[in-house]
């Protein structure tokens, strides 16, 4: 669980144009408010493949605070949502001093010392039916997922405490 702080966040936007999805919603949930970003996750389109700054946020250390991703527009044609790691930099704190956590699936980096996260039972990932996928690479070269589905959500939930984020 992380202290009370600002933090920017980031979300890893993946190397991968076949059948991409243009247009999904990112809710940063944050000291009592949802703010939502919409992303063209093509890499040819909006922001470049890597990570991308969606701003800085504030958190007030409910630990009901997150980031998540869902698939928002149906469409006739083979398109698929992909996403991979979020990573919360700035005056952020899990038991001690920390300025960047990453979550990834199966894996949890803070201050660049990665700790695997078998079954993410305590990293924060929650991506209930998506499929992963070992072909397309994300974060650290590590899987990403995906989904072809409306209205399926991926999280990523550092458990804050209060404070200010970037993401």
């Amino acid at each position: 669980r992380l202290e009370a702080g600002t933090a920017k966040i980031s979300f890893y936007k993946l190397d991968w144009a076949d059948k991409a999805d243009s247009n999904v919603k990112i809710e940063i949930v944050h000291n009592g408010t949802t703010d939502v970003v919409f992303m063209d996750l093509r890499p040819s389109f909006g922001d470049p493949a890597g990570w991308v700054d969606l701003g800085e946020y504030y958190f007030s250390g409910v630990g009901e605070e997150f980031v998540k991703l869902t698939r928002s527009t149906s469409t006739t044609n083979t398109i698929l949502t992909r996403a991979d790691a979020v990573k919360f930099e700035g005056n952020i704190q899990q038991k001690e001093p920390h300025k960047t956590i990453i979550i990834d699936d199966g894996s949890l980096t803070i201050d660049n010392v990665v700790t695997v996260d078998s079954g993410n039972a305590n990293n924060g990932f929650s991506a209930p039916y998506w499929t992963t996928s070992s072909g397309v690479k994300g974060y650290n070269n590590s899987s990403s997922k995906y989904t072809d589905a409306v209205g399926r959500s991926i999280t990523w939930n550092p458990r804050l405490e209060a404070g200010k984020a970037r993401i």
